[in-house]
């Protein structure tokens, strides 16, 4: 089983590698100025691109569940006992009262988070 990196160490590579992007020197020379072998960049340039913080559009395919959170109306809430569907990334979207529209809703957002299968309605 992989051991998890140190998060001390994940960040301080994290802020060196920006610093990198951010500079105009080569590889070779920033690693001196950093005091830093060339293998150990390219190592946690590889590591922290594989083991990146997942973005709103990869929560939608890789996470078992998504999140649901019950809270006070701070936008209009649909008309007719309508409910909003809140996505990761600020996506909503806004169902009616129509209970086969919210299901079917329901069912292509579970089934783009890998909890249901499009055969198979929740």
């Amino acid at each position: 089983m992989a051991r998890r990196p140190d998060p001390a160490k994940t960040r301080l590579w994290s802020d060196r590698l920006k610093r990198f992007s951010d500079s105009a020197q080569t590889v070779t020379d920033f690693c001196r100025s950093e005091g830093v072998s060339v293998s150990a960049f390219h190592y946690w340039k590889r590591r922290l691109k594989n083991h990146a913080l997942p973005t709103p559009n990869d929560a939608l395919t890789t996470a078992p569940f998504l999140p649901v959170r019950l809270a006070e109306a701070a936008a209009p809430v649909p008309p007719n006992n309508g409910f909003i569907v809140r996505l990761p990334g600020a996506i909503e979207i806004a169902v009616g009262s129509d209970p086969s529209v919210g299901r079917l809703v329901l069912d292509k957002v579970l089934h783009a988070s890998g909890v249901a299968q499009e055969d198979k309605p929740c």
